[in-house]
Order: structure tokens, then C-alpha cells, then sequence
């Protein structure tokens, strides 16, 4: 009976096999033209019309290599390789060395874009029938044309021959043996080499598999034992030129949901890099090493996104400074004067109290804020305070409110106004609460990215899009006025400062001892927003504050733009 329903299933699954593989038709998506785009059609990613045409053209060296070293049995199996799937099955079980059996069809397979990414146990077995299939509909010689047009690499490199192109300036036919490794070596691991704390890591690969191709014609023993002394011999070997595609941002748009590159502008990415560029000794000047520059439209679309730190930098050049979350120090204040003039019925006019006080606080903790100036400005305009962003009226306006108000309310902007995943701001709150925060909360210990922050500048625009924001129509409008007139700011920053610009309202603000710089400003007649983040990766405090700081590049952004 057991035999009989064993004969039976094997007659279902192969019946099953011969129906899914000529009756169903997978399709390699191709990726060679799958570039992204500016709003004026300039390329920020991807590089056309250097993939290979067809098999013929692909150089004999590059064939042999990459069948030796990923598939060396393609040409006699049908998409999967029994032989190394057995192989695999025993030294993971019974040696305990992870190996895997993928054949070239199956990571073509991962390579399309209609492929499954996650790596269970199910998919896998589904990339064995496709890749049955694939050889059904196709020839090996189509299928390794695909794989090799389509591997990755880091900085947004696709296909072999884009990579001998842009890593080493030649094509790939050209190349030493050694740097064809290097090459391979990258893909493999996805390791980017222009980090000087990678390249060793991919020479010793490169000789490890020089030594498994020492077996091909041209591949003699002394190459293998000198590869350490071949090209490349360190990462200046490398040709490169990244900073003007835009690879921060492409990066970030490649890791979000919402791929849209629409509305970028590769000409004002690049006039605000040498803008960068032309400020690298009044930077150093004040200890700013790092910084986020970001245009948006009044929809919140990024315009442009640039950072300080080249891309290429080897010591922390593809962290993006604007998705990296930050103290906001006092460019937050406009969103707590808009909610308490609301909750606490005040308007511009109110007068608040700027004296010395006192907050007992849990444990008997005694809590006095102080004005960055140190001194006390006696009783002034609800417009002063936040115009010259002064800290005690704030804290005493957070106390009246609630702090667990206004992250409250903060939460429901970043929610409704800024897009946020509401699952990860329930785990951001964990931390950023009104427990841990206090009252420290209205001075900006609060931590949000530069664009989940200017994002939220979109209610100065257009609030009908937010109902919950109805109610605040008047303290919006008041608090966008506030911010444009210059006059409520000379308590702290005079008669002229760096946001003194017309048509702009804009904040600056510090978190403690200078570590980040803020000043953020948006435009209803030009539908603009642009926020500024200054300061250094390692924490170390810049020598100034954020209006001369952040402040000096936005005030340089803005009267170009």
C-alpha cells in the first residue's frame, strides 16, 4: 500500500512538473534598463547601453571564469544541479559547513525583479521549478547572457561589464586576471570597495578563487601566488566617479516603498554640491565635518538631497544624514507654539513670561531652564519667545500643556503630515516619551530625521489635506508669520542673521553643546521647504550654533535656489 501511494505521488509530481513547465512561461524581467531618473531625464542610476548584446559578444576569459567559479556543470543540468544539491545536503548536515548549490539559471532567477527575495525553505524550492522551466523556454546561452548583464555590485552597478567600466575604466576583455576576480569577489559578497576596511577582505577572496579556476589555460600558479602584488593594489586604484549621481539618494529611494524619483533635480543636487564644496574651510572652521541639505515642494517630495560627506569617503561615506535620526534641539519649537496657542487659547500677542523658574520634578528633582543667552528678557510677546527662541517661556508652555500632549500631537503629525509607519513610531515611542523625555521634550531631546522633520513644514502649505489639523488653521497661519518677520528675532540673533531672508520663515535651532546644528525654513510663494542639519557623525560638538552653522548653508541654499 505504502509503495503503491509513493508510485502515486511521484506520478502527480511529475505530472504537475510537465504541466507548470509547457503550459506556464517564466520571464527573466531584465534589469539593464531599469534606470532611475531625474524630473528632467538625467540618469541617477544605472548606466545605458554598456550590457552585452548577445552571447558571441561576451570575452571567451569572462565565460570561462564565471562558469568555473558559479556553475561548472551549466551546460549539463537542467537548471538545477543535483549533484551539488547532494554535495550541499552533506556538508551542511553532516561537516557543518554551510554551501550552497545554486546554479547560474537560479541566481538569475534572484536577479530578476519578479523574483521572491525572502529565503525560506518554500522559495527555494519554488526557484528549482522556475529554473526547471527557465531551461525549458531557454537557451543556456540566453539564460548566462541574462546573468551576466544583470549581477550587482555596490554603488548602484549593474552587469559585469558596467562594473569593468566604472570600477577600473576598461572593458572587461582588458582587464588582469586579478582585477576580473577583484570584480568577482565584489558581486559575491556585495561588499563596496572603496571602504579601505573592505578591499583586504576582497584581495584575499580574489586569490581564493584564483586558486579554484587553476585549472583554465590562462591561469597559472605564479598569477595565483603573486595576486596580492596585481592591480588593484588599494582602493586608488579604483576609477570612480559617484558624487554626481546622486547616491545618497538613490539609495534612499531604492530602501523605501515609495520608489519615486519624479520630482529630483540632478541640476540643483549639483549646484548645491559646490556650494558644499565652496564651504569646506568655514566648515572646518567650525568643527562641521557632516550635514543633510534637503529641497522639498510642498508636497514633501524631495527636490534634492545632499550630504557633506562625499560617498566615497572611506570612513563613513554612504551613511545618509538626512534618514539618520537627530537631536532637534529648538527647530522643533514652531509645532509646540501652534499647539499650545491652540490648547491654552493664545495668539502673537499673549504675553508669556521670560524669568527665572523653577520644576519640581520626580524624586524631587529640581528642573530650571535657561535662555541660551543666559539672560532674561522679563515679560514679552508669545511672537518674541518663539521668534527668538527663548527656552524658558517654551518649558513653561510645555508644562502647561503636557508633555505627553504634545509628543501626542507630534506622533499624529509625523503619522498624518509626514507619511511615518505608525508600527515604527509606536516602537520610537518606547523611548521618545513623556517619561523619559520631560520636560527637556520642548527644547529638543525629541529625535526625528532631517526629512521625517521637513516633512511636517508641509502644514504651513496646505492644511485641508490634514482634517485634524482644521482646528488649527489660525494658530498655523499665525506661527508661519511669526517665523517670517525678522523683528521677533533680535532678542537673540540682532538685526541680521542668516535667516534673514524675505519671504522665508524659518527657525534655527542647537541641541546641547553643539553636537547637531538645525535651521529649517519654508516658502509658500515659491512652494518651497528646506531644512538643514549640521554637525558630525562622531558626535563631536561643532564650535558655534545652528544659526551659524546649519544656518550659514541655508541662508547660502535659499538665495540660489
Amino acid at each position: 500500500m505504502k509503495k503503491k501511494l509513493t508510485f502515486i505521488i511521484f506520478v502527480l509530481f511529475f505530472i504537475f512538473l510537465f504541466l507548470f513547465n509547457f503550459l506556464y512561461e517564466y520571464e527573466l524581467q531584465d534589469n539593464t534598463e531599469n534606470l532611475i531618473y531625474d524630473s528632467k531625464g538625467n540618469i541617477l542610476k544605472g548606466i545605458k547601453n554598456i550590457s552585452y548584446e548577445n552571447y558571441n559578444s561576451i570575452p571567451n576569459n569572462i565565460n570561462q571564469i564565471i562558469k568555473e567559479i558559479e556553475d561548472k556543470r551549466f551546460y549539463s543540468h537542467f537548471g538545477i544541479d543535483i549533484k551539488a544539491i547532494s554535495r550541499a545536503i552533506h556538508s551542511n548536515i553532516f561537516l557543518g559547513n554551510r554551501q550552497g548549490a545554486s546554479t547560474i539559471d537560479q541566481q538569475s532567477i534572484k536577479l530578476s525583479q519578479s523574483a521572491f527575495f525572502d529565503r525560506s525553505i518554500l522559495q527555494k524550492i519554488k526557484e528549482n521549478f522556475i529554473a526547471i522551466n527557465l531551461n525549458t523556454h531557454n537557451s543556456k546561452e540566453d539564460i548566462f547572457l541574462y546573468y551576466i548583464n544583470n549581477l550587482e555590485f555596490p554603488n548602484q552597478v549593474r552587469g559585469l561589464n558596467s562594473a569593468c567600466l566604472v570600477y577600473f575604466d576598461n572593458n572587461c576583455e582588458n582587464l588582469f586576471l586579478s582585477e576580473l576576480l577583484f570584480l568577482v569577489s565584489i558581486y559575491q559578497t556585495g561588499t563596496n570597495p572603496l571602504n579601505n576596511n573592505n578591499f583586504d577582505q576582497l584581495k584575499k577572496r580574489s586569490k581564493l578563487l584564483c586558486n579554484q579556476i587553476s585549472n583554465l589555460d590562462f591561469v597559472s600558479d605564479n598569477i595565483c601566488k603573486n595576486i596580492y602584488n596585481l592591480p588593484p593594489l588599494s582602493s586608488n586604484d579604483i576609477y570612480h566617479n559617484f558624487d554626481n549621481l546622486a547616491n545618497h539618494y538613490v539609495d534612499y529611494i531604492q530602501s523605501s516603498k515609495n520608489n519615486n524619483s519624479k520630482n529630483f533635480d540632478l541640476d540643483l543636487h549639483n549646484m548645491i554640491n559646490n556650494i558644499i564644496k565652496n564651504t569646506f574651510e568655514y566648515r572646518n572652521m567650525q568643527g562641521m565635518n557632516d550635514c543633510c541639505i534637503l529641497v522639498l515642494d510642498n508636497t514633501g517630495e524631495v527636490l534634492t538631497m545632499n550630504i557633506c560627506r562625499s560617498y566615497e569617503d572611506l570612513f563613513a561615506g554612504q551613511v545618509n544624514a538626512c534618514t539618520s535620526r537627530r537631536q532637534t534641539g529648538s527647530v522643533a519649537k514652531p509645532f509646540l507654539y501652534l499647539y499650545a496657542m491652540k490648547e491654552l487659547n493664545l495668539n502673537s500677542e499673549s504675553i508669556l513670561e521670560d524669568k527665572p523658574i523653577e520644576y519640581i520634578l520626580e524624586g524631587e528633582n529640581i528642573y530650571a531652564p535657561k535662555n541660551f543667552s543666559q539672560t532674561y528678557a522679563g515679560d514679552v510677546k508669545l511672537a518674541q519667545a518663539l521668534g527668538s527662541s527663548l527656552n524658558v517661556p517654551t518649558v513653561k508652555l510645555l508644562n502647561d500643556v503636557g508633555v505627553g500632549n504634545y509628543i501626542n500631537f507630534i506622533e499624529k503629525l509625523r503619522i498624518n503630515v509626514g507619511k511615518e509607519n505608525k508600527d515604527k513610531l509606536e516602537k520610537n515611542h518606547e523611548f521618545f516619551n513623556e517619561r523619559n523625555l520631560g520636560l527637556s521634550a520642548g527644547l529638543g531631546t525629541y529625535e526625528m530625521s532631517p526629512l521625517n522633520f521637513a516633512k511636517l513644514w508641509k502644514i504651513f502649505f496646505d492644511i485641508n489635506e490634514y482634517d485634524f489639523l482644521d482646528s488649527y488653521e489660525v494658530q498655523i497661519k499665525e506661527v508661519y508669520d511669526i517665523l517670517t518677520k525678522n523683528s521677533y528675532r533680535n532678542l537673540s540673533f540682532g538685526i541680521d542673521s542668516f535667516m534673514s531672508v524675505p519671504g522665508w520663515a524659518v527657525k534655527t535651532g542647537t541641541s546641547r553643546r553643539f553636537v547637531d546644528g538645525w535651521t529649517c525654513g519654508a516658502n509658500k510663494q515659491k512652494g518651497l521647504i528646506v531644512c538643514v542639519w549640521a554637525g558630525n557623525y562622531n558626535g563631536t560638538a561643532m564650535m558655534d550654533s545652528g544659526v551659524n552653522t546649519a544656518g550659514y548653508l541655508w541662508n547660502l541654499v535659499v538665495n540660489n535656489l
